[in-house]
Parts: structure tokens; C-alpha cells; sequence
């Protein structure tokens, strides 16, 4: 995985702040191989599911930001596309949108937001006879289900 000159500084930095507050072993190991990788700019493939973990660690918790400001944001955020977690974070999210695309010109008949538990919800909206029901968690956004008129498809 390439890192470009400006994401270098803001995933070297990170890599060696979580070597700091892990104890000595294969864990700050690995981070420290990412911290030398970053700083060349190539992380090896091998590693690319660990940036995953980092740069979710970093910008979940507000560090990339409280540390690098909007533009360790938006490196981080870059970085994270590339890896495995963020890869599949954008399938599902083309899933969803060619899911959603069933209700394009449809009169919008009702929106629905459920809690459905701490840090999870559903979604359902319905338009032209059709209802997407989707699922959201701290893992990503899901598709249920889709109801077209009295058939539903899929389901969760």
C-alpha cells in the first residue's frame, strides 16, 4: 500500500503513539514495523488489515483530529479507504446505493429511525409501494430487507 508524502507524518505518528501506550511484544511489533513502513512510504500488504485497525482507532477515537488537525483527518481517512476494512466499508456502501436506487422517482411515503439497541438502529424508508429497511451499528450500515409491494427480498 502506497502512502503519499502528506499521509506519511500523520500514520508514522499514529503507529509510533500506540507503540508508546502498548506493552513490549508482538503488538507494538507490528505497529512499529507499520511507524518504519509509513516513514518510507510503502506499507507491505501484509500489514494493510493492522492500518485498517489503526487509522479506525485513531479517527473513531478523535485523535487523528485533537493531534493532526483536518488534514490528519482526511489522511487518516484516505489511508483507511485503501485498506481491507475500508474496502469493504465501500462495497456495502455501493450495495446500499444500488439497493436504494429501487425507490429513484418514487413519491417518498414514510421515513422510520428505531433504536434498536445501544449503538444500533434501523431505518426504514418507504416510497412508490416499495420499503428498504436498513440496519446501522458501530460496524457500518446494512441492508435488511426490501419490500417490493407485498414481496420481501433478502432479510437479515
Amino acid at each position: 500500500m502506497k502512502i503519499s508524502s502528506d499521509e506519511r507524518v500523520v500514520l508514522a505518528a499514529e503507529a509510533r503513539a500506540l507503540v508508546d501506550e502498548l506493552p513490549p511484544g508482538p503488538a507494538s511489533g507490528v505497529f512499529a514495523r507499520i511507524a518504519v513502513a509509513a516513514d518510507a512510504g510503502e506499507v507491505p500488504d501484509d500489514l494493510a488489515a493492522r492500518v485498517g485497525e489503526l487509522t479506525e482507532l485513531s479517527l473513531a477515537s478523535g485523535r487523528a483530529r485533537a493531534e493532526h488537525g483536518p488534514d490528519g483527518v482526511r489522511a487518516m481517512t484516505a489511508i483507511w479507504r485503501r485498506t481491507p476494512s475500508g474496502a469493504a466499508a465501500d462495497r456495502s456502501a455501493q450495495e446500499l446505493n444500488a439497493a436504494l436506487s429501487a425507490l429513484t422517482g418514487c413519491a417518498l411515503e414514510s421515513v422510520r429511525v428505531t433504536a434498536t439497541g445501544p449503538g444500533a438502529g434501523s431505518v426504514a424508508i418507504s416510497a412508490g409501494g416499495h420499503t428498504v429497511r436498513l440496519a446501522a451499528d458501530t460496524a457500518g450500515i446494512r441492508l435488511r430487507s426490501i419490500d417490493v409491494g407485498a414481496t420481501e427480498i433478502g432479510g437479515e
